[in-house]
């Protein structure tokens, strides 16, 4: 596929903007390629102004809702514009809409040693229903019924780029958990989060497999 070398250039200045720029002024650039997926952080469009969740990406498209300075929200990367302004798809609370692209900055979590992993998280499904919690100590897992706690051994790298492997054991049980950087669809394509699991639990000779979505929580997110 050819792309023009204007193009080409527009989108190098465009990453660069993203990566370096300050609070408020990565949505400047020029819309003329996709940012990644995944998790941004909002900081306004200015002083005194709100943020504004739309339905389009136009200021004449109707507010969904107003977004609070500091929420953390996911987006699948979409950038659209109309003649003045850039907008980007975001989703939050598995509402989604757009917003300015000027009022998103993009979060990194705080991760575990040195891999995608981010510091502390959750994932989960709802068929079979369960649940899973993990920090830098302990992986909790919630099956409904019945709760492990396991102690974590190991975190490390894991073979595709973007994921993570935790290792942890319990007197009755072990878990092995895959954590993947990757956009994960929820039951029915309702929700969509940004990192995936595969959880293999090890109990009286017998494995079980779980397979969901995970969110980051918060306190993960550092302000860079």
């Amino acid at each position: 596929m050819h792309v023009s070398l204007t193009r080409f250039s527009l989108c190098l200045a465009f990453m660069n903007a993203l990566l370096w720029s300050s609070p408020g002024q990565a949505g400047s650039a020029s819309s003329s390629c996709a940012v990644p997926a995944g998790y941004y952080r909002v900081v306004g469009s200015g002083p005194g102004e709100a943020v504004q969740l739309r339905a389009k990406p136009s200021r004449s498209s109707a507010p969904m809702g107003t977004l609070g300075i500091d929420d953390v929200v996911f987006s699948d990367g979409t950038r659209d514009y109309d003649s003045f302004r850039t907008w980007q798809r975001i989703r939050q609370n598995q509402v989604e809409g757009w917003v300015e692209a000027r009022s998103l900055w993009r979060a990194l979590p705080m991760t575990l040693a040195k891999t995608d992993l981010p510091a502390t998280g959750y994932c989960g499904a709802t068929s079979p229903p369960w649940g899973l919690r993990w920090d830098d100590r302990s992986v909790r897992m919630s099956l409904f019924p019945g709760k492990h706690e396991f102690e974590i051994q190991s975190v490390k790298p894991g073979v595709s780029p973007g994921s993570a492997l935790v290792t942890a054991s319990a007197a009755e049980a072990a878990v092995s958990f895959v954590y993947s950087d990757e956009i994960c669809h929820g039951a029915d394509n309702a929700t969509v989060s940004w990192g995936s699991a595969y959880i293999v639990i090890r109990e009286g000779g017998v494995e079980r497999l779980y397979k969901g979505c995970c969110n980051p929580l918060r306190i993960a997110f550092t302000n860079r």
